[in-house]
C-alpha cells in the first residue's frame, strides 16, 4: 500500500467575492457553526444578502465537496455538502476538499478525514494556544494511505455501514432522552400552557460562575479534575470532560468546583441561536466562563430543573443577545419561571425519570461498544502496518454486533 499527499487527489475550488460579484442577490452561507461535529453533517446555513456577506464568505462549493474546519482540529468538524447546498458559499475557515474521482473515492476520502490517524496528525500540527488551527497547506500536504479504487470503495462501504449502525443507536438514545420532556409536560405543562403556578428560578436556586485557567501555564492542564466547556455539553449527563486541570489551576483562576448533581447551562455561545445546552454533573468538576452552574433546594431536584429548562428553552433563547454575542445573563436565569409543583408530584417525576435513565444507561453501554468497534475498524482500515486480515476481522466483529 502506497501513500500520497491529499493535494495529489483533489481538484481546485473556485473562490469569489459575493459582495462584488453578486450584489443585490441572496446567497447560502455555510460557516463553522453550521457543522454538527458529532453527526458530521451540515445542520444549518444562513441565507444572506451578498452585499452584507461576511468577509470570510469566499469559497464556492458543490454537491459532494468535503468541508473540513481548520480551527480546533481535535473537534473534527467535517461534513459533505448536500445537493440542497450546491453552489453555496463556505467560510474560509474551512479547507474544501473536492475529490478527483479518477484518483480517490469521495467516500473513502471522507472516511479518512474522520479517522483517528488524521485527527491526531492535524491536532499535533495545530498552532495557537487559545485558538489552535491548521492551514489549508498543512491539510493538503498531509499524507494518507492510497489504495486501489475498488478497495477504497469496499472499505468505505463497510465503514459507512458501521457508522450508520452507530447513528441509528445514537438516535434511539436521543429518543429515550426525549421521554423526560414528554413526562414533564404531561405532569406540569409548559410556560405557555402551565398546569402549575410559576416561581422564579432564583427563588429556589443558587448560581455559580466559571473561569478558564491561564493557557500560558500548560502545567495547569495536566491534572485530574474535570474542566468543562461548551464542547462537553453534548449530552444530558456529564461523566467526564475533554480537558482536566490541577488543584493549582482551580486556586489560580476564576473557575469553581461543583459537586455531582449540579445543573450546568451554557450561557454564552453561538449555539444559543439554535438550542440551549443543559446537563447534570455525575462527577465533581469545574467549568469555564461560558457556563453557569445551578444548585437547587429540595424538594426540587436536578432532573426537574434540567428538564424544565429544556422544555421551555425558547423562553430563555429569546433573551439571548445579538447576532455575534449570543448570551444569557444571570438575571435571565434567575427570572426563569419554574413550576411551583408539590413535593409529591416532583417525586413522581423523579421516579419516572430514574426508570428512563436506567434504559438510557443500557443504550449508552451498547453505543459505547459500537463506538469501540467502529474505532477498531477505522484503525484497521487506515493503518499501513496492519494486514488486510486485520480489517476483515474487525469487519466480522462489526457484523456480529448488528
Amino acid at each position: 500500500m502506497s501513500s500520497a499527499a491529499l493535494r495529489e487527489v483533489v481538484c481546485d475550488v473556485h473562490s469569489w467575492n459575493p459582495q462584488r460579484e453578486a450584489r443585490g442577490e441572496y446567497i447560502n452561507y455555510i460557516d463553522l457553526s453550521s457543522i454538527d461535529n458529532e453527526a458530521k453533517i451540515i445542520n444549518s446555513h444562513q441565507r444572506v444578502l451578498a452585499d452584507e456577506a461576511p468577509s470570510r464568505a469566499r469559497q464556492l462549493v458543490r454537491t459532494g465537496d468535503i468541508l473540513l474546519s481548520t480551527v480546533r482540529p481535535y473537534l473534527n468538524g467535517v461534513a459533505r455538502v448536500p445537493q440542497s447546498l450546491d453552489g453555496a458559499t463556505a467560510s474560509t475557515g474551512f479547507c474544501v476538499l473536492r475529490a478527483n474521482a479518477k484518483k480517490i473515492s469521495p467516500e473513502y476520502l471522507f472516511q479518512w478525514l474522520k479517522s483517528p490517524q488524521f485527527i491526531a496528525d492535524m491536532t499535533r500540527k495545530a498552532t495557537g494556544a487559545s485558538y489552535p488551527a491548521v492551514s489549508d497547506r498543512i491539510v493538503f500536504d498531509s499524507e494518507f494511505p492510497l489504495r486501489p479504487l475498488d478497495e477504497q470503495r469496499r472499505i468505505a462501504a463497510i465503514l459507512d455501514q458501521a457508522d450508520a449502525l452507530r447513528r441509528k443507536r445514537h438516535q434511539s438514545l436521543i429518543s429515550i432522552g426525549r421521554l423526560h420532556r414528554v413526562v414533564f409536560i404531561e405532569l406540569f405543562g409548559t410556560v405557555r400552557e402551565s398546569r402549575e403556578q410559576r416561581i422564579p428560578l432564583g427563588k429556589i436556586a443558587t448560581f455559580t460562575g466559571g473561569g478558564t485557567p491561564s493557557r500560558t501555564r500548560p502545567d495547569y492542564y495536566k491534572g485530574g479534575i474535570c474542566w468543562a466547556s461548551s464542547k462537553d455539553m453534548t449530552s444530558e449527563r456529564i461523566h467526564d470532560t475533554q480537558e482536566h486541570i490541577t488543584d493549582e489551576a482551580v486556586a489560580g483562576s476564576a473557575t469553581n468546583l461543583v459537586p455531582p448533581g449540579t445543573v450546568l447551562v451554557v450561557v454564552k455561545s453561538k449555539i444559543l441561536m439554535r438550542r440551549l445546552p443543559v446537563a447534570i454533573t455525575d462527577v465533581r468538576l469545574c467549568f469555564n466562563q461560558d457556563i453557569k452552574a445551578i444548585s437547587v433546594r429540595p424538594p426540587y431536584s436536578p432532573d426537574f430543573i434540567m428538564v424544565s429548562l429544556l422544555v421551555d428553552q425558547d423562553w430563555l433563547l429569546r433573551m439571548a443577545r445579538g447576532a455575534n454575542t449570543e448570551g444569557l445573563t444571570l438575571d435571565h436565569l434567575k427570572m426563569f419561571p419554574v413550576a411551583a409543583a408539590s413535593e409529591g408530584k416532583i417525586r413522581k417525576f423523579d421516579r419516572l425519570t430514574a426508570s428512563i435513565n436506567t434504559q438510557a444507561r443500557c443504550m449508552e453501554a451498547s453505543l459505547a461498544k459500537l463506538n469501540a468497534l467502529f474505532l477498531s475498524l477505522q484503525k484497521a482500515a487506515f493503518d499501513e502496518r496492519a494486514s488486510q486480515s486485520n480489517f476483515e476481522i474487525a469487519s466480522t466483529e462489526r457484523a456480529a454486533a448488528e
